[in-house]
């Protein structure tokens, strides 16, 4: 396991990695700031240093774990990533369904989180086939 671990491409997938963030920070502030709040009633400007710091950390961390095991699926297969991937997706918008009763917010709250989710993955299976 320790030299599967020495065969990835680290340099791509740090870079992967905060690529990924800098999409996530400009999906939430950018392109969905007002729906995603709306959606999931987020009170914007409420917000202290330390809870976004917090916040932002558990992200990264999370960005992190989760392009590593598409790295590590990419490396063994591809087809076996885009297939998590794609499962991983179908679960989160099945999750989300357990949360909204309207449809127009489920389908908004789909667009932002699973919308997101398959970008991140798409990137980090692209940047593990380099």
């Amino acid at each position: 396991m320790v030299t599967f671990f020495h065969s990835l491409n680290w340099w791509w997938y740090s870079l992967s990695v905060i690529i990924v963030f800098g999409i996530g920070a400009l999906w939430y502030s950018v392109f969905f700031p007002k729906m995603w709040a709306r959606v999931f009633k987020i009170q914007m400007g409420q917000v202290t240093v330390a809870g976004f710091a917090r916040t932002m950390g558990i992200q990264l961390a999370s960005t992190a774990v989760f392009g590593i095991i598409l790295f590590v699926l990419t490396l063994l297969d591809k087809d076996l990533a885009t297939l998590v991937l794609i499962g991983l997706a179908a679960w989160q918008a099945g999750t989300l369904n357990f949360k909204f009763s309207r449809m127009k917010d489920l389908g908004q709250a789909i667009v932002i989180e699973v919308g997101y989710l398959l970008v991140a993955g798409h990137v980090f299976i692209l940047f593990g086939l380099l």
